[in-house]
């Protein structure tokens, strides 16, 4: 199987997320391609603060910390 990953240039959250996926794909699976791109995953440019707030309602406590 063929992959492209689509993501965004985010080292902060990103980086051991793509990890865990490269590492847990099945033994088929080849990535043939990334596209990064620069673009907010809330649709619109808002603060660092706004960013934090909606990442911690969204993805819990855990993950954010």
């Amino acid at each position: 199987m063929n992959i492209v990953l689509i993501t965004q240039d985010d080292h902060f959250y990103l980086a051991k997320n793509i990890n865990y996926l490269i590492n847990n794909l099945p033994p088929n699976s080849v990535i043939t391609g990334c596209v990064i791109a620069s673009v907010s995953p809330f649709g619109k440019k808002e603060s660092f603060v706004k960013k934090a707030f909606k990442t911690l309602s969204i993805f819990g406590f855990k993950f954010f910390f």
